[in-house]
């Protein structure tokens, strides 16, 4: 299990984030009118203020009559940092949100209770109205752990990458799910289709790219994936 103070730092940095984001997107703003953007306890929000100014990612500055916080070229630098992943992050925070570290408990577990290294954390975070409704379990989340490590392996095995012990740094494979597009291709069975398609339809979509279809050939595709989608039993929505 990941120590509290572990599970708190993260979520504080995320949280930071999301101010720092605020700031650069709606300029300088007063304490009220921050804590209004954010949506987080006064207290709390002077806290992650007081952090953000002793870091110089903010400063305060008068503001139409009033003190109010601005980003900093530093702080506009750790957006920077932090790259889409992180700012679809910290947007998702900011509207309530719930993020949990080391969701499938694979690198805890193997780190505090095994003491072996591990080196993959898996975090999540996801819309507030998908509490209930997030479709990665943690066993899944597990045995993707679990399958990266793996290929991992295989491809040093295979002499496709090397690897350094003497070196050290972070990876982020990023994997960004929008639920309806999901919800979606599994009611379609995307992947199935994409495997079962006729040569022709391959071909047809080929040149739908280049333009290059006839309006009797895009009519005659058109028709083709109905009948293959009834086919497999695919929903027609």
């Amino acid at each position: 299990m990941v120590p509290k103070s572990k599970r708190k730092s993260v979520a504080r940095d995320i949280r930071k984030a999301s101010i720092l984001r605020a700031l650069d997107e709606h300029s300088a703003q007063a304490f009220n009118d921050l804590q209004r953007l954010t949506n987080y306890y006064p207290a709390t929000l002077s806290s992650l203020l007081d952090d953000l100014e002793s870091e110089g990612k903010i400063e305060q500055i008068p503001h139409q009559g009033k003190l109010a916080y601005a980003i900093t070229k530093k702080g506009k630098g750790t957006i920077i940092e932090l790259g889409i992943l992180g700012v679809e992050a910290t947007e998702i925070m900011q509207k309530g949100g719930i993020y949990h570290d080391d969701y499938s408990g694979e690198h805890g577990e193997m780190l505090y209770l095994w003491r072996l290294a591990w080196g993959i954390q898996d975090d999540i975070v996801f819309d507030h109205n998908l509490k209930k409704l997030n479709p990665i379990s943690q066993e899944t989340a597990r045995a993707v752990n679990k399958l990266l490590y793996q290929l991992i392996k295989e491809d040093v095995k295979k002499k496709n990458i090397t690897l350094d012990g003497t070196k050290s740094g972070k990876i982020i494979l990023g994997l960004t799910i929008d639920y309806q597009d999901l919800v979606k291709s599994i009611n379609e069975q995307s992947m199935y289709y994409l495997e079962n398609m006729s040569e022709k339809e391959h071909d047809f979509f080929d040149r739908v790219w280049d333009r290059s279809l006839t309006p009797a050939e895009q009519a005659e595709l058109g028709e083709m994936r109905k009948l293959a989608r009834a086919k497999i039993g695919v929903r027609i929505k």
